[in-house]
């Protein structure tokens, strides 16, 4: 990995301030500066890096609206208590605020994503320990963080309701179910609750030739949200 240039000194730093205009901080550009506690971000700040400020002793960071993402570890092993993140924000990695002892609460916004493999069971915002509780996420009410919050264990918070602004309902009469489905034009994000199974009596018809396997007709028995299917980008259930 190369290495930043003022890394002779960065034993010395205390304070980073990066001026309007500047647009990236680079992968482990701060990574590892034992006495930097306080950091100013311009406004032209559109992407943090992997491993940005790792386990610098920061205390608390303003983060600009013109962020957009988030890399890997990006604040892992500081001193931040609460967070806010800027609603422009769409994407933040893995472990961006893991082994941080002293984290209280994160406050994002209705369409930040946040990258993690549920099979490692480990949220983003952790202090290094398993009480996740003790972490207050901050987001919109039946949206994606309220989803994460609830997956991981932490407490949550409700600032505001998610926007879904095409909706629909389908109804299981074998099982009794209902499920109801809700696709939001903004993100693309599909979301289905309730109870009973998603799928749909087959009402089509299967055609086959002797080249060519059975064919199911979906144009007979579409799905409800089929007019969206070719912009939903992400499925929750």
């Amino acid at each position: 990995r190369r290495q930043a240039p003022w890394n002779d000194y960065r034993d010395r730093i205390t304070a980073v301030i990066l001026e309007d205009g500047v647009t990236t901080v680079g992968d482990a550009a701060f990574y590892g500066c034992p006495g930097l506690t306080r950091v100013e971000l311009g406004s032209g700040i559109v992407r943090i890096g992997m491993d940005a400020f790792m386990d610098a002793p920061l205390t608390g960071i303003d983060f600009p609206e013109t962020l957009e993402s988030m890399g890997t570890s990006a604040f892992q092993g500081t001193r931040l208590r609460n967070v806010t993140l800027p609603g422009k924000l769409t994407w933040v990695a893995d472990d961006v605020f893991s082994n941080c002892p002293e984290l209280e609460s994160v406050t994002l916004g209705e369409d930040t994503t946040l990258s993690f493999d549920i099979r490692g069971s480990r949220s983003a915002f952790n202090r290094g320990d398993d009480n996740n509780s003790a972490i207050t996420l901050r987001g919109y009410r039946d949206g994606i963080i309220h989803d994460y919050a609830v997956l991981f264990g932490h407490s949550f918070e409700a600032v505001g309701e998610t926007r879904f602004e095409e909706t629909g309902h389908m109804s299981s009469v074998a099982t009794g179910g209902s499920v109801r489905w809700s696709f939001d034009t903004n993100t693309g994000y599909l979301r289905l609750v309730g109870e009973g199974p998603i799928a749909m009596e087959f009402l089509g018809s299967w055609e086959s030739s002797v080249d060519d396997p059975p064919q199911r007709d979906y144009a007979v028995d579409p799905q409800p949200w089929q007019a969206f299917q070719d912009r939903i980008t992400a499925v929750y259930i």
